[in-house]
């Protein structure tokens, strides 16, 4: 407790009634100075100041305004909302503060980049490079996003463009406005290609009269905009059919093609799950992968995030899959400095024991609870992201009308976090964390549970 009443400026004594407010850091005040001055909260509290030519409350001004809603932003900002500003000190160590370039990417741990991806063709060594390079730009995108975070308007844009290099289903198609200038196919696509493999001398092309040719496939065929590999190499080859086949050009024509219409104009992004693109996250910041193992099986995991069967009914997974060895390692599981749950089987209650859901009992035998202790190690609770949406045979689904929000605990206290909230209110306070949301609702499913081991919890 401070040394003074904010409003007297005389020393607290404890032993009369003090009002200690919410602020951040909280403010002291004597209860008899408060009715002197007709108060019932704290005067910071309600003092608007104007930042950024907008008002913002002064009590939260070290507060995240939030990431707002932009063309489907949501799987991703409440994404990176928890990652700069929960209370997990090791993501931020990771995404903020350690060095690309010690990294250790395994080729036999990484996952490809999505088959439609930019990248979809290259071998895991040339893809270990690309993550490197991901991992600088991305780290780059982060720490303006944190140097901006009090700002009402910020928006991830770059960090999905970053991303749609790997992920290429973060955006659900390109804007090829560009591609309708002649001299853009021509010196931005085709040059740089046709100069490096001698196109015009070897194989007596038009760079001219191919552009033209070219800007009108992209131009008049609407499928270059679903932005999948495949099919993009498809409609390409009909025209660079010529090429032959052991030479890579039409390749790097469609990967050029590709990269251009990330950085030149993306159009709005389909729905992404969280999870998918926290893998592709733990896939570029190595450091963050979960290592586990099966109980009574050696071999050491690395996985992105645990299905939270094998937590809450860790009793009875092995069993139920009639599979060996799905019965989590809690030991190993708790060497993490920060588990990531996810809830895939869609569990409805997991704040109480032992109860059953749907055709195929689900129990749970470990209800979750703000703390929890794994292996006898404490575990806090720093985010908990939820699907909002329609429910189809029982389980909720990702349509054109769901949408993901998150409460995250920051700097010790709790907040929802809403992309499309209003422009002051994106990140809220909310007092005390409720268990019951770890059940779902009519409307809401929790979807992932993100603990931080105790000793690295801010």
């Amino acid at each position: 407790m401070e040394n003074q009443c904010i409003l007297c400026l005389n020393a607290i004594n404890p032993d009369e009634p003090v009002y200690t407010c919410a602020c951040n850091p909280p403010h002291h005040m004597y209860r008899v100075c408060m009715e002197k001055s007709n108060l019932t909260t704290c005067p910071f509290a309600t003092t608007a100041v104007s930042f950024f030519g907008k008002p913002m409350i002064e009590t939260f001004r070290n507060t995240p305004t939030g990431l707002q809603f932009h063309e489907n932003s949501c799987f991703l900002d409440v994404l990176l909302q928890i990652y700069l500003a929960s209370d997990s000190q090791w993501l931020k160590e990771v995404l903020l503060k350690s060095s690309p370039t010690d990294f250790e990417y395994s080729a036999d741990d990484i996952d490809f980049c999505e088959k439609s991806s930019i990248y979809g063709h290259y071998s895991k060594q040339e893809l270990i490079k690309i993550l490197r390079s991901l991992a600088f730009n991305l780290q780059n995108d982060l720490k303006q996003l944190v140097d901006n975070s009090h700002k009402p308007d910020q928006k991830c844009t770059m960090v999905r463009e970053t991303l749609a290099i790997c992920m290429r289903s973060v955006f659900g198609g390109s804007d090829l406005k560009k591609f309708e200038s002649l001299a853009f196919v021509r010196d931005q696509l085709l040059k740089p290609i046709y100069t490096s493999f001698h196109l015009e001398a070897q194989h007596k092309r038009s760079l001219q009269k191919d552009a033209e040719s070219v800007r009108g496939l992209i131009t008049s065929d609407s499928r270059m905009r679903v932005s999948d590999r495949g099919l993009i190499r498809q409609i390409f080859a009909t025209f660079f059919g010529w090429l032959p086949t052991t030479n890579n050009a039409l390749d790097l024509i469609v990967t050029k093609f590709m990269e251009l219409s990330v950085s030149q104009g993306m159009a709005k992004g389909a729905m992404q799950d969280p999870k998918e693109v926290h893998q592709l996250f733990c896939n570029i910041f190595p450091p963050l992968m979960l290592h586990f193992q099966w109980y009574n099986h050696p071999e050491l995991i690395h996985e992105s995030s645990v299905n939270l069967f094998y937590y809450v009914d860790a009793e009875n997974a092995d069993l139920r899959l009639g599979t060996v060895g799905h019965l989590v390692s809690l030991a190993s599981l708790a060497q993490n400095k920060l588990i990531v749950f996810n809830n895939q089987r869609q569990f409805r209650v997991l704040s109480k024991s032992n109860i059953e859901m749907r055709d195929a009992p689900l129990i749970v035998n470990r209800p979750l609870s703000e703390n929890i202790l794994i292996a006898s190690t404490q575990f806090s609770l720093v985010a908990l992201v939820l699907l909002s949406g329609e429910q189809r045979g029982g389980m909720f689904v990702e349509t054109g009308a769901s949408h993901y929000t998150a409460y995250i605990r920051h700097k010790r206290k709790w907040y929802y976090f809403d992309d499309m909230g209003d422009k002051n209110a994106r990140f809220t306070a909310v007092g005390r964390f409720e268990r019951t949301l770890f059940d779902a609702t009519a409307k809401t499913m929790p979807h992932l549970f993100f603990y931080a081991r105790a000793d690295s919890v801010e």
